[in-house]
């Protein structure tokens, strides 16, 4: 069997690779799910997107999680309570926050999750308050206040767009830090099938009435295709090959990689979308970046992040 990690402790090729390839789904992901809210309203899409990956991640779960998965008598419930948190709310305030900002601003507010985490975490007593986790808080934080435009505030839509992507933030944060127990037993590709299944359950009556009040003729099939993109690549794919690396190496290493979703973002942003990328932009990139980089070097003995994540 080939050696997944090298003797000096560096990952191997496939986990870099496959590090890689996770970052690309979820980058391209922001412009995939702007196209497809463009047709079909955001609780509509919420839930066919949850409930379509529940369908694929649950069956494959059971195949290839088997032997490795040792959930305990109550863990259905422990489950289905994290859902509220790591995909009810987060899903909907995402693709909510999404069709009313743009793809750069949703991919760098959704880097902050990292340090959320350790905020949370200190607020719960599970870190110990030191000053470099304090200055990672305050260099993030000052990076996202950059992107809300404190200095001359406006109430529009992309604002309003911003803050519901941070609630979608602030709501997975909330999960990492309250699954931690969880996530350090089970096997986190079947955990994640279970939360998509319960959060499905969740979602459905919420998103039934938009779902029937749609007109499905008016759906191109190009947006059908990146519909399909979204649910098969950027969910399932990804989350399959983040639980693969998550076997082989820290999640703080896992976490790093999260710095290539905002350039991929951004990327397709100004080259496909028209937006123009700003010093504002820039310097709030470069906080957050700088933000989350303490956090997971600080965090490298008890990392805070065990399931980096991709919207």
């Amino acid at each position: 069997m080939r050696r997944l990690i090298s003797p000096a402790g560096a990952p191997s090729a496939r986990v870099v690779g496959s590090l890689l390839l996770v970052q690309a789904l979820f980058g391209v992901h922001y412009y995939a799910a702007k196209i497809v809210l463009a047709e079909i309203p955001p609780l509509a899409w919420a839930t066919l997107r949850v409930t379509a990956a529940a369908a694929i991640m649950l069956p494959l779960a059971r195949l290839f999680a088997r032997g490795r998965d040792r959930p305990l008598r109550n863990d259905r419930w422990k489950v289905a309570g994290l859902a509220v948190f790591g995909v009810l709310i987060n899903q909907f305030c995402f693709v909510a926050g999404l069709s009313r900002t743009t793809p750069t601003h949703s991919s760098l507010i959704i880097c902050s999750i990292p340090v959320l985490t350790l905020v949370l975490a200190l607020a719960l007593g599970q870190e110990r308050v030191d000053a470099a986790r304090l200055m990672s808080i305050a260099i993030s934080l000052a990076g996202v206040l950059t992107l809300f435009r404190v200095d001359r505030f406006v109430w529009d839509e992309v604002t309003r767009g911003d803050l519901l992507t941070l609630v979608n933030a602030t709501s997975f944060s909330l999960f990492l830090v309250l699954s931690r127990p969880l996530l350090r037993r089970r096997d986190p590709f079947r955990m994640t099938a279970q939360l998509f299944a319960w959060g499905a359950l969740g979602l459905l009556p919420l998103g039934l009435p938009p779902l029937a009040r749609l007109d499905w003729q008016t759906v191109s099939a190009a947006t059908w295709g990146w519909a399909v993109y979204v649910v098969v690549g950027a969910t399932v794919l990804a989350y399959a090959l983040n639980a693969y690396a998550l076997r082989r190496v820290d999640s703080s290493l896992v976490a790093l990689f999260i710095y290539l979703q905002p350039l991929i973002a951004a990327t397709l942003d100004v080259w496909l979308l028209g937006a123009e990328f700003s010093g504002r932009l820039a310097g709030a990139a470069i906080a957050i970046f700088a933000g989350v980089y303490l956090t997971v070097r600080a965090g490298r003995r008890r990392p805070v992040t065990p399931l980096p994540r991709g919207a």
